[in-house]
């Protein structure tokens, strides 16, 4: 599989990701078995790039993610979005810095999806790397 660098800095990942939305119910009746074979054969052919967000069920998709790439977790990329939480119906804003810093433990890369122009600052790498150590 291809290979390529995130950004100038970043870490090397499979040019093909995969998406995890809909392995844990966001589209229907979900099947943890299936979505566990499934991200483990990604990686078997080559896949080292995964994404989540903590909306998709309420942070079961991160758990599942988390329990299908066990084996192989210093070996890949997680990425995961936050600050919207949905409940099967609702949408709802948490973007405390507070929030995403409890949201980011595990992950190579996490992406904000709604910043307040208030918190942007204390959403900078250099707060995050000086709160958690990194995310």
């Amino acid at each position: 599989m291809k290979q390529q660098q995130l950004g100038e800095n970043g870490p090397k990942v499979s040019a093909l990701g995969l998406g995890c939305m809909g392995m844990t119910g966001f589209y229907g009746k979900a099947d943890e078995s299936l979505a566990i074979n499934v991200v483990q054969r990604a990686y078997e052919e080559g896949v080292t790039f995964f994404d989540t967000a903590d909306m998709y069920g309420n942070g079961a998709n991160e758990l599942l993610l988390g329990k299908a790439v066990k084996k192989f977790r210093n070996k890949i990329v997680l990425a995961t979005k936050c600050a919207i939480e949905f409940d099967g119906t609702t949408l709802k804003i948490h973007n405390s810095p507070e929030y995403i810093l409890n949201t980011c433990d595990h992950f190579e890369i996490f992406i904000s999806r709604w910043v307040w122009l208030s918190t942007k600052q204390k959403l900078s790498p250099h707060y995050l790397k000086s709160s958690k150590g990194s995310c």
